[in-house]
């Protein structure tokens, strides 16, 4: 990680964040979450240095995002949902119900909450009908 410069930059997030899915691939899921967790902290520090940007350049929601995909690699629900939720409260304000990265969550999240499969499926309807 010293390769990449200062701990600030957004590239070090990414990485982080890379690093994570690699070892959760691998079957490391603490050590995975870690990494994710890191990648978290770095990008709310920046948000907070940088005042306002934009959902997509936070990086925020992919964030909670890959944490919520450790959590579900770990068989931890309460913790999947938990991340998969604040991926879609990040998202949905921002992009629209009828975008497809807010159904892929929902599509996540309906696993684990009825709700959320309604909602899908009225998104997957909405996008057949147009």
């Amino acid at each position: 990680l010293a390769v990449l410069g200062p701990l600030e930059r957004p590239v070090t997030a990414r990485t982080l964040d890379n690093l994570g899915h690699l070892l959760r691939r691998e079957g490391e899921l603490v050590e995975a979450l870690e990494y994710h967790e890191r990648a978290l902290a770095l990008r709310i520090r920046a948000l907070s240095r940088d005042g306002w940007i934009t959902v997509r350049q936070s990086g925020l929601s992919q964030s909670f995002y890959n944490l919520a995909l450790a959590w579900r690699a770990m068989d931890d629900a309460a913790g999947a949902r938990a991340y998969f939720e604040r991926t879609l409260d990040r998202l949905e304000p921002a992009l629209g119900p009828q975008q497809a990265d807010v159904a892929h969550i929902l599509a996540d999240l309906a696993v684990y909450d009825a709700k959320a499969f309604a909602e899908i499926a009225t998104v997957a309807k909405g996008k057949l009908a147009a």
